[in-house]
């Protein structure tokens, strides 16, 4: 039982993390694709 606030607190500190990396991938993408074409 003590074991799960800490991977709640883990999982509530990654969740942005995934989605900045996630963000960040599709912008550094897009900006490729811009200046290949």
């Amino acid at each position: 039982m003590k074991q799960e606030p800490l991977r709640y607190s883990v999982t509530i500190l990654a969740d942005p993390l995934i989605l900045f990396t996630l963000a960040g991938t599709a912008h550094f993408h897009q900006s490729e694709m811009k200046t290949k074409n």
